[in-house]
C-alpha cells in the first residue's frame, strides 16, 4: 500500500496526479523483482496554451494499472516502472452556445527510472 503523487506532460496536455495504490512483490531471481500494482487517481487534464479545446468536464477517479522490475544488488536498488492512468474529459472550444464538444479518453502511462539504496 501506498500513495503517490507527481506530474507529467505529453505534446498535447500536463497531468497533475495524487492516488493511491497497491503492490504484490515477486522475487524472480535473488536480485530481481516484479512488482504489479493497482490503485486509483485523481489525474488532472491541463490542455497545452496552443490547443483550442479547454476540459469541461473529467473523470475525478480513474483506476490504475502498473508494473516495475526492479534490481536489488547488495543495498543498491535500481529499476524501472511504467503505470496507464486512463481518464475520460469533455472539451469544448470556448464558453459561448453552440460551440464544438467532444468526448476524449487519454491513456497517458508515465515511466520512471529510479536508483536508490537501502540501509
Amino acid at each position: 500500500m501506498g500513495v503517490q503523487g507527481g506530474f507529467f506532460s505529453d505534446q498535447r496536455n500536463g497531468y497533475p496526479f495524487v492516488g493511491a495504490r497497491a503492490s504484490y512483490r515477486f522475487h524472480l531471481t535473488e536480485w530481481l523483482r516484479f512488482v504489479p500494482t493497482f490503485g486509483v487517481a485523481h489525474i488532472r487534464v491541463l490542455a497545452q496554451d496552443t490547443d483550442p479545446f479547454r476540459v469541461r468536464h473529467q473523470t475525478p477517479i480513474s483506476l490504475t494499472a502498473g508494473a516495475q522490475l526492479a534490481a536489488e544488488l547488495g543495498h543498491f536498488l535500481i529499476g524501472c516502472e511504467a503505470q496507464v492512468m486512463p481518464v475520460h474529459t469533455t472539451n469544448q472550444t470556448s464558453e459561448a452556445y453552440a460551440t464544438e464538444t467532444r468526448d476524449e479518453t487519454f491513456y497517458p502511462v508515465p515511466v520512471a527510472f529510479f536508483v536508490g539504496a537501502t540501509f
